[in-house]
């Protein structure tokens, strides 16, 4: 009876959280992907600073206002081709979740660097000067907007001067963020104004909560709550002569239902948490440490709930338990 119950357990959590632990790898990949990244354009119409300040707000990962310069960059190494060259007012690699750039210069990306061979803190030589390179950027070639794969971004502060876009990064979603992203603009012009995600391969991003309740984790926990209450009562099943002896030589019903869930209690409790340390020990190895807890707490929830529907199923085998029916019983024995 105990491998029984260690198998319904055991499978009924792991499977459950696996689809937890999909759901929760899926979330991230909205951050990763560039997902969580919108992207404001307004050609002359972004107020720097208030992007800039975006930064700042709960909930929001880092934003930057980029403004594209006519001239472009061209690198000695590359001198027949022209670079584009933004000015970036905020914090750009904050934004693409990157490291922080401390030194002066100039940004490009971390796969654009690999190719001309250069890391932060190299001289990188531009036909008008030659300057350092502050810092790369995370910019991979995964369906993004190819807008800065190959650009030259210099930072400058946040003055007076229009911008044309802002990119801001909300993680976790929010449902407020697109009231956040108006109020960088000088003008309300909506003819002149476009918003797209920065990666749309994904699409828009889902709350974590929406994706649990979307995957078959609900219906994996329904399941094998449903085997465990079947469990139950047929564990009573296969002693109810026994018990229905028990209430014929003078022993009280309360005291029979008790009894019962101890006993099945007695077994089903240490199975239960085996399987549940089981399963904690594989959150660990596949979650990013920040949902963990989130992941855990799930798995935990899965296991009391079987475990609920295990007893319930005891209670309700030993609720049709009649002393009555002994000799029927016994025959079919």
């Amino acid at each position: 009876m105990a491998a029984i119950i260690l198998m319904t357990v055991g499978v009924g959590v792991i499977f459950a959280t696996s689809q937890v632990i999909i759901a929760i790898q899926r979330f991230d990949t909205y951050l990763a992907g560039g997902a969580a990244t919108t992207v404001v354009r307004a050609p002359g119409a972004i107020d720097a600073q208030r992007c800039a300040a975006l930064g700042d707000t709960a909930g929001v990962r880092g934003s930057v206002a980029l403004r594209e310069e006519p001239a472009g960059a061209v690198l000695d190494v590359l001198p027949s081709i022209t670079q584009p060259r933004f000015s970036a007012a905020g914090d750009l690699p904050r934004t693409l979740g990157s490291d922080p750039v401390a030194r002066p210069g100039v940004m490009v990306s971390e796969e654009f660097a690999q190719r001309l061979g250069l890391a932060p803190g190299d001289e990188i030589s531009l036909k008008d000067g030659a300057t350092l390179l502050a810092g790369t950027y995370r910019y991979p070639d995964d369906g993004r907007l190819p807008l800065l794969a190959s650009a030259v971004i210099v930072p400058v502060p946040a003055g007076a001067t229009p911008f044309d876009q802002c990119w801001v990064t909300v993680w976790p979603p929010r449902e407020d963020f697109r009231s956040m992203l108006t109020s960088v603009l000088i003008a309300s012009d909506a003819a002149q104004t476009e918003t797209q995600l920065l990666g749309s391969t994904l699409g828009a991003p889902q709350t974590l909560a929406s994706l649990i309740s979307a995957s078959p984790a609900v219906w994996l926990q329904a399941g094998a709550a449903a085997v465990a209450l079947i469990l139950g009562v047929v564990w009573v099943r296969t002693r109810r002569v026994e018990l229905a002896l028990a209430l014929h030589l003078g022993q009280s019903r309360a005291a029979l239902h008790t009894q019962s869930v101890l006993e099945a209690a007695l077994v089903g409790i240490p199975v239960a948490a085996a399987g549940l340390a089981l399963t904690t020990t594989l959150i660990a190895a596949q979650v990013n440490p920040t949902h963990a807890p989130a992941a855990a707490l799930g798995a935990t929830a899965t296991t009391v709930a079987i475990l609920a529907a295990l007893l319930s199923g005891v209670l309700i085998g030993a609720q049709s338990v009649r002393a009555s029916k002994i000799s029927d019983w016994a025959k079919d024995r």
